[in-house]
């Protein structure tokens, strides 16, 4: 009974060191296969094609903010002028 009971301990300790170094440790296709990295991969895809969306969206919007800030700034000059036209600064 007493020769059991080292022989269990001697199992449990062997492989507790054997599981702590890491022997156990899944493959790497086992890990690509799993359901839940899957999930996570397509989520990502998903993400990246919402942000590449977001980037045109946020491209265009900008383009078009600087085509406004161009005909104000244009408008600006225009009525800088008109006001101005007039004026001895101009004339001399």
């Amino acid at each position: 009974m007493k020769g059991a009971k080292y022989i269990l301990t001697a199992a449990v300790i062997a492989m507790s060191s054997v599981m702590m170094t890491g022997c156990f440790k899944p493959s790497k296709d086992a890990v690509v296969e799993s359901k839940y990295y899957q999930s996570l991969k397509d989520e990502r895809d998903k993400l990246s094609v919402q942000l590449k969306e977001e980037k045109k969206k946020t491209n265009s919007l900008n383009k078009k903010i600087k085509a406004i800030h161009a005909t104000s700034g244009d408008q600006k000059i225009a009525d800088y002028k008109s006001r101005v036209k007039d004026s001895r600064i101009i004339k001399v």
